[in-house]
């Protein structure tokens, strides 16, 4: 190597680390807009049903992950966030935030491995954009604890690869096999683990051999021995849970393209175009981590896919592969990353995180903290103060549809749980989440016997029927009541009735 050329590289590496150093700044923003302020939020629907599986203590938390069919390393980490910091909603989504913090950082260890430094932190700043991401990244839910052990499961396993260290092994095995202790669906990153593995053993570019590889997997499946009952039994109850559609073409196309960044670098695109400056691409990654990252991403999306086409288990949705995310954000990063000159790059990552903010809110309505449950029983009981002034609620859970679910004495208090968590006053009046030929006599009866005689009741629900609030308001006009929204929040309809004579 001539010293030319050696100083061309010194330059590179400083000029690459000098470019580092500027990401941070749109790095934390993002972070701190996107992932921490909407910690403070409402709590959403599917939010409240694992406050109930922890709100009664330890003993309660196994059974009744068990009933909810939730996570139990999940339940068990949120009860233990509760405990610690008390009953609040900032407390619960603790843990998905420091897993999501963690995930980051093996996302950028993955980058730099995979790709290179530079790009590793543009793979970082659009995977804290990723619509799925920030739906999932402080929320009560499993999925970030599942995308930590994702990533940290891959980094075991290229690392075991590479050096055939026991340590990395059982890093691997115990990483991959939590996953699905966080949620059934992770385990489909087990594919992924497989090609990936098989391709370098076979290409003699693996320091485990085939012999390791299938012990670690067997010792994997013996780890979730114990989620196999559980999941015959959500399988079986399938048609209680399913609620999603067949999903078309357009579904498999936005599931594979991260929205903000392709925005981002189209508008910059744009920009460079209008200045009539050039706009080059470099080699982007090595062709070993080109195929797995390519077959990361694809792999888990199609496989949902196909199930939800070709069977009647109907499980395309965003949450449920999100395992592919982190290698998503890895293809952006490696293509932003090889993108030149500089400032193109400055330009794009700027656009993504101002983007972001004004998509997202900064304020609090991201994608879940549009959904104010808090606010919707605030203002219903800063109205009927001590009264007993009946509150007809109507759940939102797709598992209430029915008269029997809703009277269950073992689901009646989750089903109502966005409800009793912000303690709604007045007299709760519980019904079913549909209006059906099945469910109108029940409906019929709590007119009679719980409202027909009333002065003023309220109907609160999330994004309430037009079919159940005729159905109310024509019951309803003949007793002398009309009514009047009381407000929207976030998609929390409140409507009062009242007698025309008050």
């Amino acid at each position: 190597m001539t010293a030319e050329v050696e100083q061309q590289e010194v330059a590179e590496r400083s000029a690459s680390a000098e470019e580092r150093k500027m990401l941070w700044p749109p790095l934390i923003i993002a972070v701190v807009a996107l992932w921490i302020l909407p910690l403070a939020t409402s709590l959403g629907l599917d939010e409240t049903g694992v406050w109930w599986v922890v709100k009664d203590g330890l003993s309660q938390v196994i059974p009744r992950a068990n009933l909810w069919q939730q996570s139990i390393l999940h339940s068990l980490l949120v009860w233990a966030a509760r405990w610690i910091g008390g009953d609040s909603d900032v407390a619960m989504r603790m843990p998905s935030a420091v897993a999501m913090c963690g995930a980051l950082y093996l996302l950028w260890k993955l980058g730099s491995r995979l790709i290179n430094p530079l790009s590793a932190m543009f793979a970082c700043l659009v995977f804290v954009t990723m619509t799925d991401v920030v739906y999932v990244a402080s929320t009560v839910r499993p999925y970030a604890l599942g995308l930590l052990l994702v990533n940290g499961a891959m980094l075991a396993l290229i690392n075991w690869l590479d050096s055939g260290r026991l340590r990395y092994a059982v890093v691997y095995v115990a990483a991959a096999a939590l996953a699905m202790y966080s949620h059934y669906f992770f385990g489909v990153m087990f594919v992924v683990h497989a090609a990936y593995a098989i391709n370098r053993w076979r290409s003699g570019n693996s320091l485990a051999g085939l012999g390791a590889l299938l012990t670690a997997w067997f010792v994997a499946g013996l780890l979730i021995l114990p989620l196999v009952p559980l999941a015959i039994g959500l399988n079986a109850s399938r048609t209680t849970h399913v609620y999603l559609p067949t999903p078309g073409i357009d579904a498999l196309l936005s599931s594979v393209t991260p929205t903000i960044f392709v925005g981002s670098v189209a508008l910059s695109c744009i920009v460079w175009a209008i200045l009539q400056r050039p706009i080059s691409i470099g080699n982007v990654w090595p062709r070993t981590s080109g195929t797995l990252l390519a077959f990361w991403a694809l792999a888990p999306i199609a496989i949902f896919f196909i199930i939800s086409v070709l069977t009647e288990k109907k499980v395309f949705a965003p949450r449920y592969y999100i395992a592919s995310a982190p290698a998503l954000a890895l293809i952006c990063g490696a293509l932003l990353g090889a993108m030149k000159p500089a400032r193109f790059r400055l330009l794009a990552t700027t656009l993504i995180v101002a983007l972001s903010v004004v998509i997202f809110d900064v304020n609090g309505a991201t994608l879940r903290g549009a959904v104010d449950y808090r606010s919707a029983v605030h203002a219903i009981n800063e109205h009927i103060g001590a009264a007993q002034t009946p509150v007809v609620a109507v759940p939102s859970f797709y598992e209430s549809r029915t008269v029997e679910a809703v009277l269950d004495p073992t689901l009646s208090d989750v089903l109502f749980a966005p409800f009793l968590r912000y303690r709604i006053g007045g007299k709760l009046i519980r019904v079913p989440g549909d209006l059906t030929s099945e469910t109108e006599p029940y409906l019929e009866e709590v007119m009679k016997t719980s409202l027909a005689s009333q002065r003023e009741f309220f109907v609160v629900g999330l994004m309430l029927s037009e079919r159940y609030q005729g159905w109310l308001a024509g019951r309803c006009a003949s007793l002398g009541f009309k009514s009047r929204t009381y407000g929207n929040y976030g998609g929390v309809e409140v409507v009062l009735f009242e007698r025309r004579d008050r």
